[in-house]
């Protein structure tokens, strides 16, 4: 193994691989969510923060720690925007393309609801009024 005499942009990367590889072993085998945030660093140093959460029993049949943690988060925040937590997962149409709704912010007000555009595979935030008028007109249908 070679070693690392002095931090750049070029191994940053391969840093970062490496550190999320060994991550996710070290999640898998606790049942924790463990990630990494944005790395500084100098010629010698580098910082970056390190965000553990507790999974516990959460985890629903094939779903990853991660995906896990976005829908407790979903969960704790949908009443605040008027959904439900069931509302997790579900499909919405708007502007005739579909999402599934994976995620919520709960500081962005404008745009809080996260959804993967099925087409595209690309995670976008939606408004909350849109979301809201598609699962009631589902729900009424």
């Amino acid at each position: 193994m070679s070693t690392i005499a002095t931090f750049n942009r070029n191994n940053i990367d391969a840093i970062r691989k490496s550190i999320n590889e060994k991550l996710a072993q070290v999640s898998k085998e606790l049942g924790i969510a463990l990630s990494i945030g944005g790395m500084n660093y100098s010629s010698d140093t580098i910082t970056t923060r390190l965000t553990i959460n507790a999974v516990g029993d959460n985890i629903k049949d094939g779903e990853s720690i991660e995906e896990a943690n976005k829908r407790a988060e979903f969960e704790k925040y949908a009443q605040l925007f008027g959904l439900q937590k069931s509302d997790f997962g579900k499909e919405v149409k708007l502007n005739n393309k579909l999402f599934r709704i994976c995620g919520i912010a709960p500081k962005s007000r404008k745009y809080p609801i996260l959804a993967l555009n099925r087409e595209d595979g690309k995670v976008y935030k939606l408004p909350i009024a849109g979301v809201q008028m598609h699962l009631s007109a589902v729900s009424n249908a």
